[in-house]
């Protein structure tokens, strides 16, 4: 997290929140991922597990016209608070 851009964490619920969303407005990765701002390997990482956070969500919140995520971690806060993280 050297970069000092927040990390929001993910997990399974919202990577399928995310697949449903793409399918629904057939929406391609490579289409989420160049409106996002990120590259179509970084997303694909995210929503098959390879990652469990990125900077990169909040971007995707803002294209799929979600609320922003509720919480993100930074120097600033903790590893639990990446567990007690729940997009349900």
């Amino acid at each position: 997290m050297s970069s000092g851009r927040t990390i929001y964490p993910v997990n399974d619920a919202w990577r399928e929140l995310v697949r449903r969303e793409m399918a629904a407005r057939g929406m391609s990765l490579r289409a989420l991922a160049t409106a996002a701002g990120v590259s179509a390997p970084v997303l694909s990482d995210l929503l098959k597990g390879k990652n469990n956070g990125s900077h990169a969500v909040a971007a995707i919140h803002r294209v799929l016209g979600w609320p922003p995520p509720a919480i993100g971690l930074n120097k600033q806060t903790s590893a639990r608070s990446h567990a007690l993280y729940n997009v349900e």
